[in-house]
């Protein structure tokens, strides 16, 4: 029980710490602040990207002010092609200040979201969330925190490196806009040790009061030799009322594909790994 509050106490003091990143009137003035010709400008750049030319629906008027923040900024330098398409969002390849970066674009306007409400019904978080914008941001600041708190943890993650209203801006996983394999994708040499890794990366998450909520080999990446847990939006806290539920279907997720390659486990052995 020590162990949970430490982590409750811990997540409230992040959140306390990006609470300023999603004041609604700070976003305002950051919005008039904007010069409507520098914006056209800027979307005029824009289109000559890969990725506009795929995706150009994506890039709506809160869109291009959040990258064009995000450049001002010196997170984004350049926008490269579409890494991958979702209902909710798409991941994007850029160029950042140190190499390239991952643009995870949340869609304000065309996104239902109704995947999405078993993660949000119940998290305090979102109650006071008045809008789908409100419910956009706070996703994405939610996704930028639990990615921290997962690497704190030890857990290795995309590297969250900022957010800006609905784009999260993070470490690419892979090289040459080419995103890196999901763990379904690849040959897996050892089994064992790969099941091994999953499950304490689990534990880990668990331990720091975190359950990924979707956690599949679709949300595993391999690259240079390690796995990265990727998706971390969904994530809910170890008190969330279907906490239990969530990382029930998780275990049950790493069971199912650990066992089609030979590993003799189970939902509930994976469970007692994760829980001990």
């Amino acid at each position: 029980m020590e162990d949970e509050r430490d982590a409750t106490e811990a997540e409230r003091e992040l959140d306390e710490e990006l609470a300023g990143d999603i004041d609604e009137d700070d976003t305002v003035e950051r919005e008039r602040e904007i010069d409507d010709a520098e914006l056209r400008e800027f979307e005029d750049r824009l289109r000559d990207s890969e990725a506009y030319e795929v995706e150009a629906e994506v890039f709506d008027e809160p869109t291009l002010r959040a990258l064009y923040k995000l450049v001002s900024d010196g997170h984004v330098r350049a926008v490269g092609g579409v890494v991958s398409s979702g209902k909710e969002a798409n991941v994007v390849e850029a160029d950042g200040r140190e190499g390239e970066v991952a643009l995870k674009i949340y869609r304000v306007v065309a996104s239902s979201f109704n995947d999405m409400r078993r993660y949000l019904e119940g998290d305090p978080r979102f109650e006071g969330a008045r809008s789908k914008k409100e419910l956009v941001v706070e996703w994405v600041r939610r996704e930028y925190s639990n990615l921290r708190r997962a690497a704190e943890a030890g857990v290795r993650v995309p590297e969250p490196l900022a957010h800006e209203r609905n784009v999260l801006v993070s470490e690419f996983i892979g090289g040459g806009g080419v995103r890196a394999p999901q763990l379904r994708e690849v040959e897996i040499e050892n089994p064992e040790t790969c099941y091994d890794v999953v499950v304490e990366y689990a534990s880990r998450l668990y331990d720091e009061g975190i359950v990924h909520g979707d956690l599949s080999e679709y949300n595993l990446l391999v690259h240079e030799g390690d796995i990265v847990v990727i998706d971390m939006g969904q994530a809910v806290d170890a008190e969330h009322p279907r906490a239990d539920e969530l990382l029930e279907n998780d275990c049950g997720n790493v069971a199912r594909f650990f066992s089609s390659l030979g590993v003799d486990t189970s939902r509930d052995e994976v469970l007692k790994q994760v829980t001990r």
